[in-house]
């Protein structure tokens, strides 16, 4: 289930949600975000992979890895942080900057919602399970799609909000979730507890919804390429993926597509 979470929920963001916000005002693309951002995306869902499919599982040690090449990008874009701003503000990005409450305010939010996230994704992950009991269905499959999109709502909301005071907030809430996943949060989770996919879920994971992550997140990656702007329609095509890779999941289950 961590490993489907983390694969269901990088194609969920990067397809249906990236998708809903696209189609509902169109997205301009600053290059640095593919050279940069977009790149070390890619990579990270990569060597996820690769460590996923060498050996038997994540290790512990491959996880450290993970998580240390998390901890020294956050590092670079601290240290660079004066030049990324200069950036985006000559390149005309505007942000509504209103702040009308004070530090510790802000402090007292921030810290309830990691509470409520972390109360939330505890009982997610319970009532995840027992689905996938009760329908008798891989946990990949689950976590894929129940947690997948459960914590991916987050991300949609925060990418409505953001596109229309921001663009470069809204692009980069997505694609930086898309990084902290393959690279923080699993490898911490592999840290606490080596993960392997389990034999029911091994064929679905490696023909189905590794596939779909990487064919979600390539397609997104050229229509940002593309005149480096995101037009209405192609939100619409990033969705049609997304409800072609629930359908791939449907055919499997009921044996129409054999793996």
């Amino acid at each position: 289930m961590a490993i489907g979470g983390i694969y269901g929920s990088i194609l969920v963001q990067i397809t249906l949600i990236l998708g809903v916000v696209v189609a509902f005002r169109g997205v301009k693309v600053r290059p640095s975000w593919l050279k940069r951002d977009g790149l070390i995306m890619f990579s990270s869902i990569g060597l996820l992979t690769f460590f996923l499919f060498t050996g038997d599982g994540l290790s512990r040690v491959e996880g450290g890895i993970l998580a240390s090449l998390y901890v020294a990008y956050i590092y670079w874009l601290l240290s660079h942080r004066d030049e990324i701003l200069e950036e985006e503000l000559s390149g005309g990005e505007k942000v509504e900057r209103k702040l009308t409450r004070t530090t510790a305010s802000y402090g007292f939010m921030v810290t309830s919602g990691l509470l409520l996230a972390l109360f939330a994704a505890h009982h997610l992950v319970n009532v995840a399970s027992e689905m996938a009991y009760d329908f008798n269905v891989p946990h990949a499959v689950i976590g894929t799609t129940v947690s997948g999109l459960g914590t991916s709502l987050p991300e949609l909301t925060i990418a409505f909000l953001a596109a229309k005071r921001s663009q470069g907030v809204a692009i980069g809430t997505l694609i930086g979730s898309n990084i902290t996943d393959p690279l923080l949060s699993i490898g911490i989770a592999a840290m606490v507890h080596p993960l392997a996919l389990t034999d029911a879920s091994f064929s679905l994971t490696a023909y189905i919804i590794i596939p779909a992550t990487f064919v979600g997140t390539g397609v997104a990656l050229i229509m940002m390429r593309s005149q480096y702007e995101f037009k209405r329609w192609e939100g619409i095509v990033l969705i049609l993926i997304y409800m072609i890779f629930l359908a791939a999941l449907a055919a499997e289950r009921t044996g129409i597509i054999a793996l």
